[in-house]
């Protein structure tokens, strides 16, 4: 199975380009029962991971459009059941939703940086409560406390590449959705080895290849990471599967949310919009399983991928998702 729509590579280059200070766009998701879909709300796309993003924009602008949910570009394997783990063929969506909806505080990367994003939005004039809306003084203790037995103060270029945002956006997002009474936070990414699969057999092996050779000198003349390179010269490797599959889980939440704020990586802002409007998959009564399917095995008019071939690609795409030196969080150079 293959997608019915795909943005080009020029039109995402110049999307991203367009908007390298940042987004913020505006969707209506609207729909009739007839069509499948009871839809009737609004979706706001914040682009967050651009240079210099204060969060206090990402708070202020959260608490002016009050969300009734936030979906954030965060890759949802770490909280998965083994039984969606490996998604690719048919997906209960209620208990898949129920995985990636999580209160705030599972968010938080560590105490110290959300005490710190605290400390920084007091000195803006935020007026923060000490306990949560709604939650018990000691009760909130203690979740607090099972936070810290399982935190990770070592996150750093790895966690902002596989995430798209950096621990500062999401540990802001999280605290807000603490701060108002836990608004769902969603997390919102295709699943890494959803999009791995659906990638290695949605381009040839010689398309990679070349793509491969493009990013490496890229990445030296650029002095670079290859993720880094990899968004500037092929965008659309890197971001289309994720754009449709967001797409596909946004008009899904479309159908029980009023007010949804995805916060998602500089560029996208503008793409998932364009798979909101014109993919087929992602506007389907059940987009979720049309986009959580294992794609069929890569084949052309010569011949089918062997799996020597598919070895081939994945190590190809590990080199353009996890380069450790890659910025994501830094505008990459224009071309």
């Amino acid at each position: 199975m293959t997608s019915d729509f795909r943005l080009e590579r020029e039109a995402y280059q110049g999307l991203m380009k367009a908007h390298k200070g940042g987004d913020v766009t505006y969707v209506r998701l609207e729909g009739s029962p007839a069509e499948g879909r009871a839809r009737d709300a609004n979706a706001i796309f914040i682009g967050a991971d651009y240079e210099n993003f204060e969060v206090k924009n990402l708070y202020k602008s959260l608490n002016l459009i009050k969300p009734d949910v936030v979906v954030l570009q965060v890759r949802p394997d770490l909280v998965l059941e083994n039984d969606f783990k490996y998604i690719g063929g048919t997906v209960d969506e209620g208990k898949y939703l129920s995985q990636i909806t999580r209160p705030g505080i599972d968010l938080y990367p560590n105490t110290k940086l959300v005490t710190y994003i605290q400390k920084q939005l007091m000195k803006q004039g935020v007026v923060l409560a000490k306990t949560p809306m709604g939650v018990a003084r000691e009760a909130f203790k203690e979740r607090v406390n099972q936070v810290k037995l399982y935190e990770d103060y070592s996150l750093g270029a790895a966690f902002n590449i596989t995430h798209r945002l950096t621990p500062e956006i999401i540990a802001t997002a999280a605290l807000w959705s603490e701060q108002h009474g836990q608004v769902p936070i969603i997390m919102g990414d295709i699943p890494l080895h959803l999009f791995k699969y659906n990638l290695m057999n949605s381009v040839a092996l010689g398309e990679l290849e070349a793509v491969f050779e493009k990013v490496a000198y890229r990445s030296f003349m650029d002095d670079v990471g290859m993720t880094e390179a990899a968004l500037i010269e092929c965008p659309d490797i890197m971001l289309g599967l994720s754009d449709e599959y967001m797409a596909s889980l946004l008009n899904r939440l479309g159908e029980t949310h009023s007010n949804i704020v995805t916060v998602c990586g500089y560029g996208q802002t503008r793409s998932i919009p364009h798979y909101l409007r014109f993919s087929k998959q992602a506007n389907s009564p059940h987009s979720i399983q049309e986009v959580a399917r294992h794609r069929e095995v890569y084949q052309n008019i010569v011949r089918k991928d062997n799996p020597e071939m598919q070895v081939d690609k994945l190590a190809i795409i590990d080199q353009l998702l996890f380069s450790t030196a890659a910025k994501p969080n830094k505008m990459p150079k224009s071309s």
